[in-house]
């Protein structure tokens, strides 16, 4: 039997469905479709690396120079604008939730530039109304509409992650008193020689407290976390595992903004990682990694189950109705 190496994202795949991640990395199957909160979870924490390099003693010469030369909110420009070879703002391939249009932090010349730009669209709340029951009647909308509702979505997220950089900012970077390191990769190894791959976005100690080191994940959510989040968290056990450590934290930031201000919130929810939490994570990943290593996949028992954040998963159309449409091989 073959060791097993594999990612945390890859194990997070396996859990929601062990067919989907068969057809994900086995079969080497992904949507043509560009989610939404892939490139702007990228681009979002492109701009959050910076803002920690703020509190990093040691500086790598490359880390000095991004430093001096760049800003979070230039990088996260960048980055919202293009990835890997793409151009997002206008790209019919990208793929959007509802949630992500919010008419309220649009400003005029926001408005002003989409009416330049499509102006045969007069009230854009409309228009997206208009577009939504069209997507839930017909299933996809014609190539014009499909371009200026992206523009619109697009520009709508780009807003609000420049809000949330502005709160993370304000809320979580004073909190941290030093960042011992970022993006730091981590494996682990099992008796049967398998390999757990993962990424721990940083490393810090905070000013309540500057002699504990935390195991911290960024995320965007569209609602608050739990209190016991951490304490309960899987990826923290196991990133407090590879460090040999028991302290983990979130540092989250909601995608839902406030009107009245407008604003986005922020928690840093920080908490000890027990023994029994690490115990119980690893016996499960040990019965997942012995899954895959026996090939053992199947779907779901009914389409139903079939939806992952509110939209139907990639593979929907192979796994129910035998139809590769939507999807590419990865060389």
């Amino acid at each position: 039997m073959k060791n097993i190496n594999v990612s945390y994202s890859a194990l997070e795949c396996f859990d929601q469905c062990s067919e989907k991640y068969r057809l994900r990395y086995k079969e080497r199957l992904s949507s043509e479709k560009i989610p939404s909160p892939l490139f702007f979870g990228t681009a979002v924490d492109a701009a959050l690396e910076l803002l920690l390099l703020k509190r990093k003693v040691l500086l790598t010469e490359k880390e000095l120079d991004l430093l001096m030369n760049e800003d979070a909110y230039s990088v996260f420009d960048k980055t919202m604008k293009e990835q890997n070879g793409q151009l997002l703002e206008r790209n019919p391939l990208c793929e959007y939730f509802y949630s992500d249009f919010d008419p309220s932090i649009l400003t005029a010349e926001d408005y002003k530039s989409l009416t330049k730009s499509y102006p045969s669209v007069t009230d854009w709340s409309e228009f997206f109304t208009y577009c939504k029951k069209y997507i839930k009647t017909h299933g996809e909308l014609k190539p014009g509409s499909k371009i200026a509702f992206n523009n619109l979505c697009w520009l709508s997220l780009y807003r609000k992650g420049e809000l949330m950089i502005a709160a993370y900012e304000r809320d979580i970077l004073p909190e941290i008193n030093e960042v011992f390191d970022i993006q730091k990769e981590i494996e682990l190894l099992n008796s049967s020689g398998d390999k757990l791959r993962g990424k721990i976005d940083f490393i810090a100690s905070f000013k309540d407290d500057p002699s504990i080191r935390y195991m911290v994940d960024n995320k965007t959510s569209s609602e608050p976390y739990k209190e016991d989040s951490v304490a309960s968290s899987v990826q923290l056990a196991i990133y407090c595992e590879a460090e040999a450590c028991d302290r983990g934290a979130y540092a989250v930031m909601e995608k839902k903004i406030r009107v009245r201000e407008p604003k986005a919130r922020t928690q840093l929810i920080k908490d000890k990682i027990s023994d029994e939490q690490k115990q119980k994570v690893f016996d499960k990943l040990e019965v997942q990694l012995n899954n895959i290593a026996c090939e053992e996949f199947s779907k779901k028992d009914s389409p139903k189950d079939c939806a992952f954040f509110g939209k139907p998963c990639e593979f929907f159309n192979l796994c129910w109705h035998g139809r590769m449409d939507g999807l590419k091989r990865r060389s």
